[in-house]
């Protein structure tokens, strides 16, 4: 069975995303709809419909430095562990 289509690996990558950032709003409404959010996951991929986005952009100003900062939405971090852990890890 292909990993990516294995929802038990999806919504493992999703917890380990959330593992991430836990006090940060939207990881926390990512949380609260983790079942729904791993079921719509799983059937973009089988479709072949999932695209990933283009993340926000930010800049902040620390301590003096200007820091430019870019961010993905959790669909898209929960992606990145499920490739990172399962198969970049076990090769």
């Amino acid at each position: 069975m292909n990993i990516f289509y294995d929802a038990n690996a999806i919504y493992e990558a999703g917890t380990r995303a959330i593992k991430g950032a836990p006090f940060k709003y939207k990881t926390q409404l990512f949380e609260m709809n983790h079942l729904l959010e791993t079921a719509q996951l799983q059937k973009d991929i089988i479709e072949k419909k999932y695209k990933p986005t283009k993340g926000s952009k930010f800049t902040i100003k620390e301590r003096g430095k200007v820091r430019n900062i870019t961010t993905n939405n959790m669909i898209d971090k929960t992606i990145n562990h499920l490739i990172c852990d399962n198969v970049l890890s076990k090769y």
